[in-house]
């Protein structure tokens, strides 16, 4: 599904509009890192439109893993200058699940950047995800590493500072 910038040539309101609609139909499709390559490069060609860029983060979060919408998560960040990413629940799903990659994962090490840089708004989520029985290793390697960098009281969920 190649979406060019050309298609929408002076019309970027069409093109918010009509792009991630166009991508949620794309994940339907099955093949996602085709539609997950096409969406790094429609958002990365309008850079500065942080609503064309949370509308395709979002419709990934929506249309394949949750943790593999952390890369598009982060240029909707960079597009907005991080003012409305961090508090949206499409975000916080995706980065409590790329924490639960194993740590040296792309995917991970994103999930832990936009965990640090959206705390305030993440913490809550991320916090009692680490508190169920269930939380895997990863998750909690990941996870503790932020929250202690934070300076979060972390022993009981995390055992002593690293």
């Amino acid at each position: 599904m190649p979406v060019h910038r050309e298609w929408f040539r002076g019309n970027d309101a069409l093109r918010t509009e009509v792009g991630p609609k166009g991508f949620d139909a794309c994940w339907n499709d099955g093949d996602t890192q085709t539609c997950f390559d096409y969406a790094k490069k429609f958002i990365d060609d309008d850079p500065t439109n942080g609503k064309l860029a949370l509308a395709v983060a979002k419709s990934g979060r929506r249309g394949m893993n949750a943790y593999n919408a952390v890369p598009l998560f982060k240029r909707a960040m960079t597009a907005t200058k991080g003012t409305t990413v961090c508090k949206d629940d499409d975000l916080k799903l995706s980065v409590t699940a790329a924490l639960g990659l194993p740590p040296d994962y792309d995917d991970a090490k994103t999930g832990r950047e936009l965990a640090t840089t959206c705390w305030t708004d993440v913490k809550k989520a991320v916090m009692a995800e680490l508190g169920k029985d269930d939380a895997g290793s990863y998750y909690k390697d990941n996870a503790c590493q932020v929250a202690q960098a934070k300076k979060e009281d972390t022993l009981r969920l995390c055992g002593s500072k690293k």
